[in-house]
Order: structure tokens, then sequence, then C-alpha cells
């Protein structure tokens, strides 16, 4: 084989030898291109982008951290102004029109509570205790009737403390 190209190529003009080298380096060239600097440059590019887009999601989590405690730090504050959750329970269901089946109090950090409604008038007071500062720890609707018009009656069952209290 190595015969065989010597003879090829000494059978070549001067000319001929310089064209079929220089096509050679292009040829070379090109193959390097293909199969390794694309492919590198690629996935640097796609590098670049993804720390670029880590960087937004990272700061964008960063605001919404800010955010949150800030919010946890105004609840707090309300919810400290609340002096008993039981007491504050009872009277802000009753101006809503909700029946309050069961309100039992731990002390003043927390209560057990069930209460009867219209389901928009639930959800919209259980928003109002969380605004004021109160935690829904935990939270069951169960549905009554169903209205198209009213949104229907339901039963809500939950658990609420005031935020930043370390009862259960």
């Amino acid at each position: 084989m190595t015969a065989a190209l010597a003879r090829y190529w000494a059978a070549r003009s001067a000319r001929e030898r310089i064209l079929l080298s220089i096509a050679g380096a292009l040829s070379l060239m090109v193959i390097f291109w293909l199969l390794y600097w694309g492919p590198v440059a690629q996935a640097i590019g796609d590098a670049r982008v993804a720390a670029r887009d880590a960087t937004v999601r990272a700061a964008r989590v960063t605001a919404m951290a800010a955010t949150i405690r800030q919010g946890e730090t105004a609840a707090r504050a309300r919810g400290q102004a609340i002096r008993d959750v039981g007491a504050f329970i009872t009277t802000s269901a009753s101006g809503a029109g909700l029946a309050l089946t069961r309100n039992d109090a731990a002390g003043n950090q927390a209560s057990d509570i069930a209460l009867n409604g219209d389901g928009r008038a639930v959800m919209r007071w259980l928003l109002q205790v969380e605004a004021q500062g109160l935690v829904l720890r935990t939270l069951t609707i169960d549905a009554g009737t169903i209205d198209a018009g009213t949104g229907g009656s339901v039963t809500a069952r939950a658990h609420v403390v005031r935020a930043g209290s370390a009862t259960p």
C-alpha cells in the first residue's frame, strides 16, 4: 500500500503535489472541525446557556425566599397582635356568617376548629384568617350540598396556630 502510494506521488508533477497537499490539509481541517471542534464549541455554548439560566433561577429563588421571609415576619407580627387564637376564631367566623361547630383552643396559641357554611364564604374566611397571621397546619374540607350559584355548603376542619408558634 505504501509502495503504491509512493509511486502515485512520484508520478505527479510538482504543481499537482502542491495542490494535493493543500487539498489534504483542508480536508484534515474540515474533519477536525466536524469531529472535534464543532461538538466542543456546541457543548461550550450549551453550558453557557445553562449557567445563565441557572443564575436567573437562583436569583428568582433568592427573591422568592426574601419575599417569603418578609411575609413570615409580617404574618408573625400580625399573629402576635392576636392575643387568643380561639377567641379570634369565634369572633371572625361569626362575623363571616359561618356556623362554628367546634373550637377547641390549645392555650392561646392554637385551636382545632370545625365549621359549616357556604363554600365561597368559608374559603374567603380562611384566606382572611391566614392574612391575620394565623397558619392552617391542617385543613380538610368536605362538600355538603353543591349549588352552582352559591358554591354550596361545606364542612371544614382545621388546626390553626399563631405564625411562629412552637405549637404543633
